[in-house]
């Protein structure tokens, strides 16, 4: 496992022997970064990128350490870069994704996030949070209907917040289920009786 000549690098204030396989500090930098270590996985990232610099999972976690750090457009710069490395990253375009819809870019993104659902290497999981993403996408596009059926269809393995809820109820609405939207409202305030949003909606249901 471990290569080289027995060098010596110094990370995390210990002496480690230095590897020659990228697997290696790709492991440490998941490790760091689960215990958000950010600093230490940043090295260990970088070391694995000097090794072998078209590794996706390297450039997944640089990507996962720079959204952390606040650092947007070079979190999206990592992600792209894993997607190049492997055209199937769906976890990557995930996030890369997020990030977009956060920045206007729900258009672009939408198709992204249509060819990952049909993509045979996303797991159900990725491919309920990419139907659920979508409809995001949809709704910041002013497209109701097609954000009801992504929603829903994201919803199934979906622990919804109140904050989805009421996404999903508003884009009911705007589609004219007004019906749908009445219900979903009702749903939620018998487990949140007080909550502004809801409550409002609802009035202007009725």
């Amino acid at each position: 496992l471990w290569g080289g000549q027995g060098a010596k690098s110094r990370s995390d204030g210990k002496d480690q022997l230095r590897s020659d396989d990228p697997e290696v500090y790709v492991k440490m930098a998941e490790e760091a970064l689960t215990e958000k270590r950010y600093a230490t996985a940043a090295h260990h990232v970088n070391t694995a990128l000097e090794l072998q610099p078209e590794h996706s999972q390297a450039w997944l976690l640089k990507g996962k350490i720079e959204e952390a750090d606040g650092h947007s457009e070079q979190a999206v710069n990592a992600y792209h870069r894993a997607i190049s490395c492997n055209e199937t990253h769906p976890e990557a375009t995930l996030r890369l994704a997020r990030i977009q819809i956060e920045h206007g870019r729900s258009a672009h993104t939408a198709q992204v996030l249509r060819s990952l659902i049909e993509c045979p290497q996303t797991t159900a999981e990725q491919k309920s949070q990419a139907q659920w993403m979508l409809g995001v996408a949809y709704v910041r596009m002013g497209r109701w209907t097609p954000a009801v059926q992504s929603l829903v269809a994201g919803a199934q393995d979906r622990n919804l917040s109140a904050d989805d809820r009421y996404l999903l109820a508003m884009a009911r609405y705007k589609s004219g289920d007004i019906a749908g939207a009445r219900r979903d409202v009702e749903q939620q305030l018998q487990i949140q009786p007080s909550h502004a949003q809801f409550a409002s909606l609802l009035a202007e249901l009725n």
